[in-house]
């Protein structure tokens, strides 16, 4: 008697085999992975021999010389997907090569320069769309070695029609290489805290295959290859990159600069700079740098909705991040966070002034494109700004309704929502009601506020029971009084979220009977190890620099 799914046809049978493949963790799987099934019975293995396009997928850690030499015959003639998480050897880059032209996509994932490399780089890959290269060496891997002409060298000997992706990691190839090819993604990522970036050429040779190759790019990511010290001595003309949507430069202040104002991107949607310098003189650029870099956001559908700041204290750099509910090209409103327009401003100096932090944050609240900010997140590890410095950066946003802060240095920015004023009674309350209107009058002066349509706060990290800084009131005492102020005057804060504080449980019942909806962890004082979390990277505050792995998780390729 047959089972059931004995009667199913060959080609849906094909078809769930495929989805098998495409499921399976090829690192985590078995030896043989979605294969196994050709061992059930005689059918079901003669059904997956008989499909080539099964074959043409393959991957694996696990990947012995003679079964990838059966894979390669299974496959027939089909364009070929090939992942190879191990070094390969001699013998598999032999059969690479004589398989070649069949290859669509090719990711060596532990590769080292070899002449056996060389041969698969100099040969022509008419079918070849994607290419990935990593060296999971300690060290720095360079393709062109000392002596090499890379002048007279073209990736494929120039004959990849097909090929639109490039990703290098801690691999390189001389930007001159490329100059033959018509990419649509572009990643390069050094990996390496030394100063390598001198492997890949000068920054004329960037500059020349750029203007020369660069019209198809939407993706550029360029992480650790902009250290050069010596810029080129007069500015070409601007390089225009039409479909370019995606952008990220990490390296010198100098570099990024220079580069950054070379490109002309109409469609750039989503940009992460990573200024670093250890020269103060190249600091003094970067407030300059801020409108520019806003200018390329100041669309009429455009409006950034959310801010994230983190004041970091030396020697971590400071971070500004923005995005906004605008979709990436080619996804719909319904994408995830990660495909949507954003902003990332990242500085890194051995030590920022805080006058130089106010005027680079104060020239981003002032853009046009961030008036209609409704989520403001801050993270302050350092000394922190004073009150009217906060006031001054956040004036302009009007439109805020949800406010998160980290940081005992954030208690003048709370100081700065609330008012000067002590409330003691429900007098008060109702003098304030009035006061906005009848200035001058009565015994109650109001002073404007920060956020006035602010309905959602949350403290994280904060010892409620210190005083603020330069004033002789408590911060819980102050953030009592501000929301029966703000109650007062009919403009509340309904929500409150007091996580990882210092704030006895009597006061947290207290603040929870003032507002709407009151969120509290439970916890009544601030864990031992408060400054070693202070340190690590908030995930929501833009992505870590681990050579721009996070930034291609967040959208940036398919």
């Amino acid at each position: 008697m047959f089972l059931p799914i004995s009667l199913l046809p060959p080609e849906l049978l094909s078809r769930i085999f495929r989805h098998l493949r495409d499921d399976i963790d090829a690192v985590q799987s078995p030896r043989l992975g979605w294969a196994t099934v050709t061992h059930v019975c005689r059918r079901w293995r003669q059904v997956a021999l008989e499909d080539a396009s099964l074959w043409g997928k393959i991957s694996g850690v696990w990947l012995r010389q003679q079964w990838f030499s059966e894979v390669l015959v299974r496959s027939k003639r089909v364009p070929i997907d090939l992942t190879y998480h191990t070094r390969p050897s001699h013998a598999v880059f032999s059969m690479l090569s004589r398989h070649f032209s069949r290859i669509r996509t090719l990711s060596l994932r532990d590769v080292r320069n070899s002449p056996e490399l060389q041969e698969i780089l100099r040969s022509e890959a008419p079918r070849l769309q994607e290419l990935t290269l990593k060296s999971m060496n300690s060290r720095f891997m360079s393709f062109i070695e000392s002596g090499d002409q890379p002048d007279r060298f073209a990736l494929f000997n120039g004959q990849a029609p097909k090929l639109r992706k490039i990703h290098l990691h801690t691999f390189s190839i001389p930007w001159i290489c490329f100059t033959k090819l018509n990419l649509t993604h572009f990643i390069v990522n050094l990996g390496t805290k030394r100063d390598v970036s001198g492997a890949l050429g000068s920054l004329d040779k960037l500059v020349e295959f750029l203007s020369e190759s660069g019209r198809a790019l939407e993706v550029l990511i360029l992480d650790g290859c902009l250290n050069l010290e010596t810029l080129p001595p007069h500015r070409p003309r601007t390089i225009e990159l039409p479909h370019l949507h995606s952008l990220r430069l990490l390296g010198s202040s100098s570099c990024i600069v220079y580069l950054f104002n070379l490109l002309e991107t109409p469609s750039l949607f989503k940009l992460s700079l990573h200024f670093r310098t250890k020269d103060q003189t190249d600091v003094a650029e970067w407030p300059a740098i801020v409108p520019t870099v806003l200018s390329r956001f100041e669309r009429a559908d455009l409006t950034f909705r959310r801010l994230s700041l983190d004041i970091a204290k030396f020697p971590s750099p400071t971070r500004i991040y923005a995005s906004c509910d605008v979709p990436l090209p080619g996804q719909d409103h319904s994408s995830t966070a990660a495909d949507r327009v954003s902003l990332e401003l990242t500085f890194d100096a051995p030590m920022l002034a805080e006058d130089w932090r106010h005027n680079i944050v104060q020239k981003v609240c002032a853009a046009k494109s961030m008036e209609g900010l409704n989520l403001v997140k801050i993270r302050a590890r350092t000394s922190g700004f004073d009150g009217g410095q906060w006031a001054t950066l956040f004036r302009p946003c009007l439109e805020v309704t949800a406010l998160e802060v980290h940081g005992q240095s954030t208690d003048l920015l709370l100081r700065a929502i609330m008012f000067r004023s002590s409330v003691t009674d429900a007098t008060d309350i109702q003098a304030g009601r009035h006061a906005q209107s009848q200035e001058g009058r009565g015994t109650l002066r109001v002073q404007p506020f920060l956020f006035p349509q602010l309905i959602s706060l949350s403290l994280n990290d904060l010892n409620l029971t210190e005083t603020v800084r330069d004033e002789n009131s408590l911060i819980l005492s102050d953030l009592a009084n501000s929301l029966m102020f703000r109650e007062g005057l009919e403009t509340p804060i309904k929500e409150l979220g007091v996580w990882n504080c210092t704030i006895p449980a009597e006061d947290a019942a207290r603040l929870g009977r003032l507002v709407s909806e009151f969120r509290w962890d439970g916890c009544e004082s601030l864990p031992d190890s408060e400054e070693d979390e202070e340190d690590e990277e908030d995930e929501d505050l833009g992505n870590s620099y681990d050579g721009g792995a996070d930034f291609l998780e967040y959208g940036m390729i398919e």
